[in-house]
């Protein structure tokens, strides 16, 4: 199970399906002090049945505000096949400048592994602003009950203008007060940023950040 998930006893007896129109969330906001409205019907359909290990969820919401930010077209699809937990999901975000940031993500859970790939593209905006980011994490106790994660950066890519900065293949491990990071580089042509070492409470470790032609504005 991934970290912070107890582990549970499989049960067998779960067979059903849900299929409703959710037209109002005013009722979470005092309940469950949650600051979402929902300014179209969120059509919800859902099947889970334990015998053939199956979980099948779509949603889609045309539009709803979270804490005063607007976001459109979201869409939601989960499935389970051969007892793997696949995600897809995309929203639209209505930034203050008026542009619209689209946002996207696709991930897989199986054990204790969590592949994923997070995009994002702002479209039609005068600055271009795109890219994927692409990881695989491993998730593990470290023996004295604290949880751990080795996280592979995969080959990914981002669009700043007309620029495209690749990110080449990195590690990072993580654990409560420690961080180390192992060559993670950010590349376009002659520029870049390199960051490796180790950040932790021990003032002896240190994290190097090496910059190469970057402009910062």
């Amino acid at each position: 199970t991934l970290p912070g998930l107890p582990r549970v006893s499989p049960t067998l007896g779960n067979n059903f399906v849900i299929n409703a129109d959710i037209t109002s969330t005013s009722w979470m906001k005092p309940l469950l002090n949650i600051p979402l409205d929902i300014h179209s019907p969120l059509t919800l359909n859902a099947r889970l049945d334990d015998s053939r290990k199956d979980i099948t969820l779509n949603a889609r919401l045309d539009e709803f505000s979270y804490s005063d930010n607007i976001y459109r077209n979201t869409a939601i699809a989960m499935s389970s096949p051969l007892d793997t937990l696949h995600l897809d999901a995309s929203v639209d975000k209505l930034m203050g400048n008026g542009d619209t940031m689209q946002l996207g993500a696709s991930c897989a859970a199986a054990g204790n592994r969590l592949l994923s790939s997070l995009r994002w593209n702002n479209g039609e905006a005068k600055k271009k602003l795109s890219g994927e980011l692409n990881a695989t994490a491993s998730f593990f106790g470290n023996g004295n009950g604290n949880n751990s994660a080795s996280i592979a950066i995969n080959p990914s890519y981002i669009n700043i203008g007309d620029k495209k900065w690749n990110m080449v293949a990195s590690g990072i491990q993580y654990s409560p007060k420690n961080i180390s990071i192992d060559k993670f580089k950010i590349e376009h042509g002659q520029q870049y940023i390199h960051v490796n070492g180790k950040a932790s409470d021990k003032i002896s470790d240190s994290l190097r950040i090496d910059l190469r032609a970057v402009d910062v504005d």
